[in-house]
């Protein structure tokens, strides 16, 4: 960009000398050239700032796009704030919501995996009883079982020995 500029000014400074030397010169012929000249320098000029016009665009494009980025990263580090990654009693590993970050939501937990990737899916229980909790996520379809299911004791009603 900035050989272009150089070169947009080279041009114009070029046609001013010219012009100023235009009342010296004697014939039509003389001043024809001259005035071909100015114009050919003009010509050159104004294609060196039409090709940084498109620079400036092109950076501009970039430059918004990466504003764009840094907006979406920040957004995202303000919600990744709001959990914490918790392992369960099995070894699974979950994003659970911070009590005092809920802003009004219900507690949940998210996916580890999804979540690690820049994406919130929400935990959801497939089966709970006796104690044992196994979750799903409905992204990656990754289960997770949380908590050990507590199968009640066999029942006997008389011995069999």
């Amino acid at each position: 960009m900035i050989a272009e500029a150089g070169a947009a000014i080279s041009s114009i400074k070029v046609a001013m000398d010219i012009a100023k030397g235009v009342a010296s010169l004697k014939t039509a012929t003389e001043i024809n050239q001259a005035v071909i000249e100015i114009q050919r320098s003009l010509l050159d000029a104004q294609s060196a700032a039409f090709e940084d016009k498109q620079i400036i665009l092109e950076l501009a494009n970039k430059l918004a796009s990466v504003e764009g980025k840094l907006e979406k990263k920040k957004d995202w580090e303000e919600e990744r704030a709001r959990y914490a990654l918790t392992c369960s009693e099995l070894g699974a590993f979950t994003y659970n919501l911070i009590p005092e970050h809920a802003n009004g939501q219900v507690y949940h937990r998210l996916c580890a995996t999804c979540f690690e990737e820049g994406k919130k899916s929400i935990l959801q229980t497939v089966l709970a009883r006796n104690g044992g909790e196994l979750v799903e996520c409905q992204s990656c379809k990754n289960r997770l079982q949380l908590t050990e299911f507590n199968d009640p004791p066999i029942q006997t009603t008389g011995s069999y020995f």
